[in-house]
């Protein structure tokens, strides 16, 4: 086309609105595509640092250390980290090299001779290696080998699982392979939109190996934190034979560690400004998980984090920015459920407002007040308004707003949901609460208020009984356990009355009274189903406890 007029009318327009700096992107990806490294060069210094991009970057430097300014300017680059693998893919940078002929002689081996012949799933070397920059730049490969012995393995052990990252990031298989029993390599083909995992594994028979090699890059999130989880290193049914777990860390940066006893103790050297943590298992058995455990102490990972709880209460507050307002429909409606007990805060006040919630917001969202919420909106996009009209968000933040219009202090809390972890020095974790609850001061009292739960809210002043004892973070960072005050009337009760006669066969009642998750779970179903939908439900919550029986007839009481 006419680029020279295109470049005057571009002109004329930044005029008109007064701002010369507006279109510098175009005006680059013209220069580029006409070849002007005079003007290109000029446009990009122009540009803002956020504004520029990496390929840009590279494009332009012709330098021999392109690849140290396209790490360096990761940080502010708006298409980082999604376009560093490609960039250093070519020039010439590649993972996978120092990994090849490894699967190879491994397999080789393993057939010749076994390799930990009794394990279901059998990991023949796996190697992590994660290093981060002193700017906040990450980058980690995986490589792994396994043998899957039994159809069990091929549906839930065939894949290597990633770790878990904060922040921005991206990942991507460099390398999968299967290695057949009958000497065959295949190279499974891309299922993109496939919705089962590991779905391009399909080839996958017993006795096969599987080879893979991940890569990822990440930079830190809104928060600026970096949180690193590794993968479980022993899943069930699975035995090591050689793996190797490397951390690389700036010397002087701040953090908190935890590994799992499993693993072992880490060997720490110091290579220039880094400091490089390994642990390294052989030959480790299948290893036996128990139920009950806490969600991280089950994995044997290691968890790093450069996060402190006030961070973490510092995001909870700017989720809560986002979602504040002072909209006078709330203030109506906070009144017009309170009815009377509106002109005198009392309890009654309280309880009228947690009914009014359940009605108005039939469907609960307890993960917009997380102590994370996915990420700190950069604008208001949600707010007790917008809950009410489309009568689907958090409960707790409704009723918090309407009880601070009616004149009511409260405060707002976030649980576990479930146990995190029983290392009082695990590092701190963004995830962890995620349970809103709402503590309103009324009376010379403290009233919990659990609302955003499956079903109805429960009445003011009872919490899930699952909840009783777990940890919560308040707003300002401290973190204390919830009430752990048992009453005897939030017990699960079950009465069954059965009279036997001379053949052996029993007639007779069964009444149950549940309450906790389990009846909350029940009442969210009974919201949707109906007529023979809703009499099967309640049915099968009889043979649940009696599951030879015949149920003859069956009937629902509840106070919602």
């Amino acid at each position: 086309g006419e680029r020279t007029a295109a470049n005057s009318g571009l002109a004329r327009v930044r005029r008109v609105l007064g701002a010369p700096e507006r279109f510098l992107g175009v005006e680059l990806r013209d220069a580029m595509a006409a070849g002007d490294d005079t003007r290109a060069n000029k446009t990009f210094g122009e540009m803002l640092p956020a504004e520029r991009t990496l390929s840009a970057l590279w494009a332009l430097d012709g330098s021999v250390d392109a690849r140290a300014h396209v790490l360096r300017a990761a940080t502010g680059a708006r298409d980082a980290p999604g376009s560093i693998d490609a960039l250093l893919r070519a020039s010439g940078d590649d993972p996978t090299h120092e990994f090849d002929g490894v699967a190879e002689r491994l397999v080789a081996q393993d057939r010749a001779t076994p390799i930990l012949p009794s394990a279901a799933t059998a990991v023949l070397a796996h190697t992590e290696r994660y290093t981060l920059d002193r700017s906040g730049l990450l980058r980690w490969v995986l490589f792994d080998v396994r043998r899957v012995s039994g159809t069990t393995d091929v549906e839930e052990n065939a894949q290597a699982a990633a770790p878990d990252v904060w922040g921005r990031n991206t990942q991507r298989a460099l390398r999968r392979r299967i290695f057949k029993r009958d000497g065959r390599v295949v190279e499974p083909d891309k299922t993109p939109r496939a919705s089962q995992a590991h779905a391009d594994l399909s080839q996958l028979e017993q006795g096969d190996s599987i080879e893979a090699i991940y890569e990822g890059w990440a930079l830190p999130g809104d928060t600026w934190d970096v949180g690193i989880d590794t993968p479980d290193m022993l899943p069930e049914r699975t035995a090591v034979h050689d793996a190797t777990i490397e951390l690389r860390l700036p010397s002087r940066l701040r953090g908190s560690l935890w590994s799992h006893p499993l693993l072992g103790k880490a060997d720490e050297r110091t290579d220039g400004d880094s400091r490089v943590l390994t642990w390294h298992v052989v030959d480790h058995a299948v290893r036996r998980v128990e139920d009950g455990v806490p969600k991280m102490d089950r994995s044997a990972a290691v968890s790093f984090s450069t996060a402190q709880w006030a961070d973490v209460a510092r995001a909870l507050r700017e989720t809560i920015a986002t979602l504040d307002d002072h909209d006078p429909e709330i203030a109506a409606w906070a009144r017009d459920a309170a009815g009377a007990a509106a002109a005198t805060p009392t309890r009654a006040t309280v309880d009228a407002i947690v009914t009014a919630a359940g009605k108005a917001l039939r469907e609960s969202d307890p993960g917009t007040l997380s102590d994370y919420g996915g990420g700190i909106a950069p604008v208001q996009q949600q707010t007790a308004r917008s809950f009410l009209t489309s009568h689907d968000g958090s409960r707790s933040w409704l009723v918090l707003r309407s009880l601070r219009e009616l004149g009511i202090a409260s405060d707002l809390r976030v649980a576990e949901n479930d146990p995190f972890s029983a290392d009082p020095a695990f590092p701190p974790h963004f995830g962890r609460f995620i349970h809103p609850l709402v503590v309103a001061h009324v009376e010379g009292q403290d009233v919990w208020i659990d609302a955003d739960v499956s079903g109805p809210p429960l009445p003011a002043g009872r919490v899930s009984p699952e909840l009783r004892g777990r940890l919560a973070l308040a707003t300002d960072g401290t973190i204390a356990p919830l009430p752990s005050a048992d009453k005897g009337d939030e017990r699960d009760e079950v009465d069954v009355r059965l009279t036997v006669d001379d053949h052996g066969d029993a007639r007779g009642t069964f009444a149950v009274v549940l309450r906790g998750r389990d009846a909350q779970e029940l009442a969210e179903a009974l919201f949707r189903i109906v007529g023979a939908e809703r009499q099967r439900a309640l049915r099968d919550v009889v043979l649940a406890w009696l599951p030879w029986a015949n149920v003859d007839e069956v009937q629902l009481a509840s106070s919602e």
